[in-house]
């Protein structure tokens, strides 16, 4: 088992907001309010897969997780316009920040790697 560096604690912790976001900001508009069952499951599943992309971590890192990280962040970063709820002004600005810190910490990882990912632990 690997240490969590603190790109995986950032991570982590985006994860756990993006599940709790929906429950915590406010939808907006009644036509937005019609999308919040889909925005709702976007920012779960979001949010479990960040998670997961955390936990991978524990195992054994691997250049290809920090590349899964990136595409994770530009998935986040598209859910208000995937799921139409472009108008929610909060659950926007919430999605847009989440996945730029996920993105930041892939980068940052792939940029100044706290550990040798490039060679298999044994």
């Amino acid at each position: 088992m690997n240490r969590l560096n603190w790109q995986d604690w950032l991570i982590g912790v985006v994860g756990l907001w993006l599940i709790a976001s929906p429950f915590m900001l406010p939808y907006g508009p009644a036509e937005v309010e019609s999308n919040a069952s889909a925005a709702t499951w976007g920012f779960l599943a979001a949010g479990l897969l960040t998670i997961g992309v955390m936990a991978l971590g524990l195992f054994e890192q691997r250049e290809w997780q920090l590349w899964l990280g990136i595409a994770l962040a530009l998935c986040v970063i598209a859910l208000p316009w995937v799921f139409g709820f472009t108008d929610a002004a909060a659950l926007v600005w919430s999605a847009m920040a989440s996945g730029v810190l996920i993105g930041l910490a892939a980068v940052g990882e792939l940029v100044w790697p706290s550990d040798d990912y490039r060679t298999p632990h044994h």
